[in-house]
């Protein structure tokens, strides 16, 4: 299952988009955009204030950083949470193609 994820700046109006694929619970969207470079977030949707953001960009094994979701809307075609790392939120939506398994989550 994968789909494409858009990412929008909630405080800033920086905007991107990547793409995003279920592994059990976790939401894991792999992007590359300025200034973050590559890199992924891990959204975990059974456990929120788990989710973490892995940067490539400062190295090839990068700590995480931890995150905390929202999830505004979940069903079995769209997901769409709010984004909290430090002091910033972004708003994170998109589809997954076969996403069934989400009606668990």
């Amino acid at each position: 299952m994968a789909g494409i994820f858009y990412v929008n700046g909630i405080d800033t109006k920086a905007c991107y988009q990547g793409t995003g694929r279920l592994a059990g619970k976790v939401l894991i969207i792999s992007a590359n955009a300025q200034p973050f470079g590559k890199h992924d977030l891990y959204c975990d949707l059974s456990n929120p204030t788990n989710s973490k953001c892995y940067y490539y960009q400062t190295s090839p094994q990068p700590e995480p950083v931890k995150a905390h979701i929202t999830i505004t809307s979940l069903d079995e075609n769209f997901i769409e949470l709010i984004w909290t790392e430090n002091s910033t939120r972004w708003e994170i939506e998109g589809e997954l193609s076969g996403s069934v398994a989400l009606n668990n989550a």
